[in-house]
């Protein structure tokens, strides 16, 4: 054992190193597109990719149009993700698309949202089963 904790070996241990890709084209102050993904550092560690940029790729990803595990953009797409327009497991946005969806417009198997479309929804459903403030029966 290191100084720095233990290190787990195994097949789950893949020792993916992290890469980093950042055009030269710049808009306001951002890269036009950034794609950051994370690895094991030298003492075994895992950093996150953070990307920020207009296309934003990684673990975390910020930007117009965002891909990652947590992805906030005008356009995103990810485990969870924020925007204006939502694609993810977890979604929040005015166009929210996921298992668990939360918007304006939302769609899926849990979907919160003036209108919502799914199995179990909270707002003026077209779904199968609703929830509602409103007693229109």
């Amino acid at each position: 054992m290191s100084s720095h904790g233990s290190v787990i070996h195994g097949p789950h241990n893949l020792g993916r190193k992290s890469f980093e890709y950042r055009t030269e084209r710049m808009w306001a102050g951002r890269p036009f597109v950034h794609i950051s993904l994370g690895g094991r550092g030298e003492d075994g560690s895992y950093r996150l990719g953070q990307a920020r940029g207009l296309i934003a790729i990684g673990d975390v990803a910020v930007g117009l149009i965002a891909i990652g595990g947590v992805a906030i953009g005008l356009v995103s797409f990810g485990g969870v993700a924020i925007g204006l327009v939502a694609l993810a497991g977890i979604a929040l946005g005015l166009s929210a698309t996921g298992a668990i969806a939360i918007g304006l417009t939302a769609v899926g198997a849990i979907a919160i949202g003036a209108t919502s479309h799914g199995p179990v929804t909270v707002g003026t459903a077209l779904g199968a089963r609703m929830i509602s403030r409103s007693s229109s029966n």
